[in-house]
């Protein structure tokens, strides 16, 4: 995959006209670096008349409201106690939208308050949704603060992954690519009729999966640049990790209507099946795996039969060293493929094995609590580097 995902960035064709596109922003306590997202939009080089921008002020007890309208965003104020959470946030703005400006826009495109956008970002997704590829864009994450220690050098080294080794091979081999929480856009035809219903906390992962099995599809551009700013402290990564493998343990449900709808676009359904069972799989190797090789070396049970245990630990030891290396590989060469200096990324190349075992350990946790608590990550406000 990391082979594929090293092929160049295709454009897309010329486009025949400039969709009208919603741009919506859900913010909960984002004074400090929402104005710097609007900004980025303002000086977009799409025509003004082209977009809006829509600040979703959400649940918000700081300035976050007052400071989108300073920066000139069309800015609207939801209070929800039931279930508060992005997917909420994401319901109560396309739903106003549609209510306050009927029949005006032909897709939405969604950031977090801590983004920056290059300022091609629009003209490229407008060219990507009428390229006839896929009804959705996904653009290139990149970090703002990738140098500010090792755990933002490792979360940084984790979008490059996700760009080269994850969604690029999938758009070079037609499948679909997988929405990771920002910096996408789809066609309204995503939502229509019932509107946005992705409400889960990895709301991205359950709406790429619903358009999947409506048969439509999702690519990635590496042209659509935005950057996002990478947690520094250890326990605020953990906690967005949890997060995630909270959100994919409670949306592994997906694999199974996957299979259940898998024709038409059986393949599409396949990979989703796949990516929905991926990370409780993982989870659950790691554990099995761990839990043998300790039973083998308390009880000096050989695993393999003829063999003596000192030729286990020898083959446990490679075993484990050669995960090693093979996860350090698929990082070098992401950071390669994306142009970035090696020696800048090297703390994130050495420690993202670490993120990969972390990741199948915490949806082990995540299988013991029925419930997860919301906590929010504080955000700096990072200029771009």
């Amino acid at each position: 995959m990391i082979i594929v995902g090293h092929c160049k960035d295709k454009p897309f064709p010329e486009p025949s006209r400039n969709l009208q596109i919603a741009v919506i922003i859900c913010a909960r306590n984002e004074e400090s670096v929402v104005g710097n997202l609007i900004d980025s939009l303002k000086a977009q080089d799409y025509p003004a008349d082209s977009f809006e921008v829509f600040l979703i002020a959400h649940n918000c007890t700081d300035k976050t409201a007052e400071v989108g309208t300073q920066h000139g965003a069309v800015v609207w104020e939801a209070i929800q106690t039931d279930h508060p959470c992005k997917g909420t946030a994401l319901t109560f703005a396309i739903d106003k939208i549609k209510q306050e400006y009927p029949d005006r826009f032909d897709a939405y495109c969604i950031f977090d308050a801590d983004n920056i956008v290059d300022s091609g970002y629009l003209t490229e997704i407008n060219a990507g949704l009428q390229s006839g590829e896929a009804q959705a864009v996904l653009g290139f994450r990149d970090s703002v603060n990738p140098y500010d220690n090792w755990v933002a050098n490792m979360c940084a080294a984790h979008w490059l992954v996700v760009s080269r080794a994850y969604n690029m091979p999938r758009r070079r081999l037609g499948l679909s690519c997988f929405v990771e929480g920002t910096g996408f856009a789809f066609l309204k035809e995503c939502v229509e009729p019932e509107g946005w219903t992705a409400h889960s906390i990895t709301e991205d992962f359950e709406f790429t999966s619903k358009t999947i099995l409506k048969g439509k599809r999702i690519t990635h551009t590496l042209r659509a640049k935005f950057y996002d700013e990478q947690p520094t402290e250890f326990k605020a990564w953990l906690a967005q990790l949890y997060r995630w493998m909270f959100g994919a343990k409670m949306n592994s449900h997906f694999a199974g209507k996957a299979l259940a709808n898998l024709f038409p676009h059986p393949v599409q359904k396949m990979d989703l099946f796949w990516n929905a069972t991926a990370p409780l799989a993982s989870g659950l190797a790691t554990l099995a795996t761990t839990a043998v090789f300790i039973y083998a070396l308390i009880a000096r049970i050989p695993l393999i039969p003829g063999t003596d245990w000192t030729f286990n630990l020898i083959i446990g030891a490679v075993a484990i060293v050669g995960s090693y290396l093979a996860m350090f590989l698929m990082t070098f060469l992401s950071v390669v493929y994306c142009g970035k200096p090696i020696r800048k990324y090297m703390k994130g190349m050495l420690t993202y094995p670490f993120f990969i075992l972390a990741a199948s350990l915490l949806i082990i946790v995540s299988l013991f609590n029925k419930e997860y608590k919301y906590i929010p990550l504080l955000h700096k406000g990072r200029p771009q580097k």
